[in-house]
């Protein structure tokens, strides 16, 4: 899934988008019900034992989301304002790109989390891990692997989609004639980030059928002659889009 390149000064990462999600079901039990907790947590796996950092967790109807770290663990509270008083049964739902799109049920009573109910047990976690199971694999490369600080030549990026079960669409944001239309550089251990464009003027999306006996390859080429990186280790990551499922 990466590809780590070797350079002299500058590490550019080929890097595979991930999707996480974490969520289980568990009946609605006759354990007794807590109330006056607004924070629960839980944790979220990949079905490929891909790392289930930063994974996206949000709650519907309400403006609440975080975001797994490194073991798939995360924690959400239920914000004060606009929740005061809401109850009902609501959807915890667990996305990452080219994973499949899974959630839990939660109840909420009178503003605030009620323990033992839906998939939450009495300690306001999930009951057990949520599992998601990808749909798409995505293998990228950088050639060279290593350059100079002030390396002027071009680089190349190649993305491989893979379905692994069942065909999936892709969105190639910005293409042009069916390249890769952009690519993200994300500085390791930082949270700079940083962009190129293959034709920054174009706003033509592509799309890609994938199936698993018909992988599909694309790709661009950039060079940091106007966006020149300050020395250090990066992941290249490409901008794409997944025709998923509907998302709340």
């Amino acid at each position: 899934m990466r590809k780590a390149l070797q350079y002299t000064e500058l590490i550019i990462i080929g890097s595979v988008l991930l999707t996480l999600s974490g969520c289980t079901w568990n009946p609605f039990g006759e354990e007794e019900i807590s109330s006056g907790y607004r924070e629960i947590s839980g944790n979220v796996q990949l079905n490929d034992g891909s790392n289930p950092d930063g994974i996206y967790v949000w709650l519907e109807g309400f403006n609440a989301g975080t975001y797994t770290d490194g073991t798939g663990q995360f924690s959400l509270t239920l914000p004060q304002s606009g929740s005061s008083g809401l109850s009902g049964v609501y959807k915890l739902y667990c996305y990452v790109a080219n994973y499949e799109l899974d959630y839990a049920q939660v109840v909420i009573q009178d503003g605030e989390f009620a323990y033992s109910r839906g998939d939450i047990n009495k300690e306001g976690k999930l009951a057990l891990p949520k599992v998601l199971r990808r749909f798409l694999r995505i293998e990228t490369s950088v050639n060279p692997a290593s350059v100079s600080q002030n390396y002027a030549e071009n680089i190349g990026v190649t993305v491989t989609l893979t379905a692994t079960f069942d065909s999936a669409t892709v969105i190639v944001p910005k293409s042009i004639g069916g390249s890769l239309g952009a690519v993200l550089i994300k500085k390791i251990g930082s949270q700079d980030v940083y962009t190129h464009e293959f034709s920054p003027l174009s706003s033509m999306d592509y799309h890609v059928l994938v199936g698993r006996q018909q992988p599909q390859v694309i790709g661009m080429i950039f060079n940091m002659l106007l966006k020149p990186l300050p020395r250090g280790d990066y992941e290249v990551i490409p901008y794409l889009l997944m025709a998923h499922e509907s998302i709340p």
